[in-house]
């Protein structure tokens, strides 16, 4: 932006040079040929600097999506093997303890699957 003030100081400037008649009329051209070629490379580099917020946030957002769509798909997991093993201790069946796939699959959460499925069992053997 400062190269874009400094170019149109000399468009300026030279204007009234050749307003005066101390400059040629072309050299006023050339200077606003290369004040047209700057401000179009401005504009080029601030839509480049757009597109890539814009895409970086698209990014995050379905990073944030994604991350919401596990969750419930695991909470969806667990609520049913809950169930599951509700109904199988009122049913006196054995219980067949297995963390849902989810779980198996998901880093960090396999821990608390288990303890989850360890505690299930104690209380409905109490």
């Amino acid at each position: 932006q400062e190269q874009l003030d400094r170019q149109d100081e000399q468009v300026a400037t030279a204007t009234n040079l050749v307003e005066r008649g101390i400059i040629p009329l072309p050299r006023l051209q050339g200077l606003v040929r290369e004040r047209s070629s700057l401000s179009i490379s401005f504009l080029d580099n601030q839509a480049f600097s757009a597109r890539a917020r814009q895409n970086r946030a698209d990014a995050e957002h379905q990073k944030r999506v994604a991350a919401v769509n596990r969750r419930i798909e695991t909470q969806r997991e667990l609520r049913t093997a809950s169930l599951q093993l509700v109904d199988q201790t009122l049913q006196g069946k054995p219980l067949s303890l297995q963390a849902p796939k989810t779980c198996r699959h998901l880093k960090g959460v396999r821990a608390a699957c288990g303890s989850f499925f360890r505690d299930l069992q104690s209380a409905c053997e109490d």
